[in-house]
């Protein structure tokens, strides 16, 4: 009958729909996994130019005393 194609019909929409999510959910994980690992990276990066910026401060103080 009508209704009972209706439902399937409506039933299949949302299993894709659900589906389609599910995919985009996961590729947006994927992104915030990758940007977390830049973050940590960059901060890395910061942190290292940090001390050797210290470093150079306190060598060349150093020189001058």
């Amino acid at each position: 009958t009508e209704t009972m194609e209706t439902q399937s019909t409506a039933t299949k929409i949302r299993q894709e729909a659900n589906a389609y999510a599910d995919q985009v959910l996961s590729k947006l994980l994927l992104v915030v996994t990758k940007v977390q690992k830049h973050v940590v990276g960059m901060e890395r990066t910061l942190e290292t130019s940090r001390e050797l910026l210290h470093e150079q401060e306190n060598h060349h103080e150093s020189k001058e005393s």
